[in-house]
């Protein structure tokens, strides 16, 4: 290693070993040489141990605490080398799915605490690891659990999460929308679904800095399956509150389809001036635009005279050719690959 006051010397040397290298690439042996050439003492490359494990200190092992609450370590060994640290919580001694883990490192050496919130009742294991300046992993500590069993001041409360609306089975890119009563305190909201009903931090799909108490949501087909949701009401100054209850759904492009709609009006066989409306029964969780209606002068509908995408259960027709005409009508839910995804077509209603 070569300090400050070697600096002027060192830039002389390193014009010979320049000259010396020239373009080739040297091996290490060859590399050695050369720098023993310009008077400097090597040997074989070094390699930063990785950081000691850090201490646990607070909470005491088994403690009974309330959310927020501060976990704390002592530092790593030297402090000089250490970057910063990463804590994570479980439900699981063995850390074999994380609930909770910081989301970005903790810079610093002098570091060695940090506040956890958003944790239902329960009880949890902790752990911290110090991460080098180079952000090498060091070994992790032993493990303390903390049991928590309830809210403290300075977050806000739980929400109570109501069940999707109007249906509990999805497709692809078909709209969710959740509803949860509102909390007082709450600035936003974190809405997570996940496939696993305890919510491990890689499985959780998640819709962050919601500020009213509703979102609509979709999954794409890579994320197909059945999933548990819950959201937690975030407070001013970052803290999260006790999650709420579960709700369940599943999407997955065999789900059934709801039953098509019940035609309204006009009555079969009426004669009528144009413009005419048609109208028709609401299917649970239609999606915008997704009522797909066709007339034709076919019973069969081997040609189609109009077609209308519409968000209503109704449309206002404004010209047709003249004759009996046979119309019909399905829900879009979503799409199964890249293919819309309808209910069955309704029963065929008539008019002149």
């Amino acid at each position: 290693m070569i300090d400050q006051s070697d600096r002027g010397h060192r830039s002389t040397r390193l014009g010979v070993l320049a000259a010396v290298w020239g373009r080739r690439t040297p091996s290490w042996p060859r590399l050695a040489a050369v720098l023993a050439v310009c008077g400097l003492v090597v040997g074989a490359p070094l390699t930063a141990a990785p950081p000691a494990a850090p201490t646990l200190t607070g909470p005491a092992n088994g403690a009974q605490v309330t959310i927020p609450l501060t976990i704390s370590w002592s530092p790593a060994g030297d402090t000089a080398g250490i970057g910063g640290y990463n804590w994570e919580v479980s439900r699981a001694a063995d850390f074999a799915s994380v609930i909770e883990r910081n989301p970005k490192l903790l810079v610093g050496p002098a570091t060695t605490s940090d506040v956890v919130s958003g944790l239902a009742n329960g009880t949890y294991f902790w752990r911290v690891q110090a991460m080098s300046r180079d952000l090498e992993s060091g070994a992790w500590s032993a493990p303390r659990s903390f049991v928590v069993t309830g809210a403290g001041a300075g977050v806000p409360g739980a929400a109570t999460l109501n069940p999707p609306n109007d249906a509990t089975q999805f497709h692809s890119w078909e709209t969710i929308t959740l509803t949860w009563s509102a909390v007082p305190g709450a600035v936003d909201y974190i809405l997570q679904e996940s496939t696993d009903p305890t919510f491990p931090t890689g499985t959780r799909v998640r819709q962050v800095n919601i500020p009213g108490p509703t979102e609509s949501i979709s999954f794409n087909p890579s994320l197909q399956g059945s999933f548990t949701a819950r959201v937690i009401a975030v407070g001013p100054d970052g803290l999260m509150g006790t999650p709420s209850n579960h709700v369940s759904f599943s999407v997955l492009d065999g789900n059934p389809f709801p039953a098509p709609p019940t035609l309204l009006g006009p009555a079969n066989g009426a004669s009528l001036q144009l413009p005419l409306t048609l109208s028709w029964t609401h299917v649970p969780n239609h999606q915008d635009l997704g009522y797909q209606v066709q007339i034709s002068g076919s019973s069969s509908f081997s040609t189609i005279e109009a077609s209308y995408g519409v968000t209503e259960n109704r449309k206002l027709v404004p010209k047709l050719t003249t004759g009996t005409k046979f119309w019909r009508v399905r829900s879009q839910h979503g799409y199964i690959g890249a293919t819309e995804a309808y209910t069955a077509w309704s029963a065929t209603g008539t008019f002149t």
